[in-house]
């Protein structure tokens, strides 16, 4: 099973994006500036007198962002981003431990296991990978929608939030992930299918020289194509992951 790497966007990545960002459009970013300044009166008449000469006007004209706005911006868009991925990587990492479980080689031995009842417990654990598995895609297929919620209540600039926004889905490998998700749904719709089969058949096996031996040929062809199948996705699946944690 392949071990799985941070995904996609690194903090790097984030904080070059941001900067970049955040850089190319001092206009939002000096407007921003602006409208927060607004809320605070002038209490320095000098201040506000020496503003309105024509000197000052050109120079706010010609003013960039400061590094103090630019590293500003560049924090409150790389902790926006991170919040959603931070969650998308956890709940991932869950699932690809969760899946390890049910690629263990006596999970396709039914003579490993003990009892029915067994084979229920794990009939439960699927139902539990499924679940998180439906959870991570949402937050792929709402990517966009959570973006949104995390970057709005950084108060980050709108403009500047859109075009950020726009970045990060870009960065995203969409055919990798999509294709993943397809193989996840089909590994345990298969897996599901096995433990069904267990049940329905309980005791028409026996463990033999290693191998297992079904009383019923027919049988014995059902599992096996059920086997490999489940093998072959499940292969499929952690090169999914593997180039996903390359991307």
């Amino acid at each position: 099973m392949h071990s799985l790497q941070s995904p996609f966007w690194t903090l790097a990545k984030f904080s070059l994006l941001a900067t970049t960002i955040a850089v190319s459009s001092p206009g939002m970013l000096l407007a921003q500036d602006a409208k927060s300044k607004l809320k605070s009166p002038i209490t320095d008449p000098t201040a506000a007198k020496s503003s309105a000469t024509p000197s000052a006007t050109k120079g706010r004209a010609q003013a960039t962002p400061d590094k103090t706005m630019v590293e500003a911006a560049q924090q409150a868009l790389g902790d926006a981003a991170n919040k959603v991925l931070n969650r998308i990587q956890t709940e991932e990492s869950d699932v690809h431990t969760r899946l390890g479980y049910f690629e263990k080689d006596d999970r396709l031995d039914p003579s490993t296991f003990k009892s029915v009842d067994e084979v229920a417990q794990w009939r439960t654990l699927l139902a539990e990978l499924k679940q998180r598995s439906e959870s991570v895609a949402d937050l792929y297929n709402n990517l966009g929608k959570y973006l949104d919620i995390a970057l709005r209540n950084a108060k980050v600039n709108e403009q500047i939030a859109a075009r950020f926004k726009e970045e990060v889905i870009n960065g995203f490998p969409w055919d990798t992930i999509h294709k993943k998700n397809a193989l996840m749904s089909e590994y345990i719709t298969d897996h599901g299918k096995l433990l069904d089969f267990y049940e329905k058949n309980w005791g028409s096996w026996k463990a033999a020289s290693g191998t297992v031996v079904f009383q019923d040929a027919h049988l014995a062809v059902t599992f096996q194509k059920l086997r490999d199948q489940i093998i072959a996705t499940g292969k499929e699946l952690n090169e999914q992951y593997k180039a996903m944690s390359e991307e």
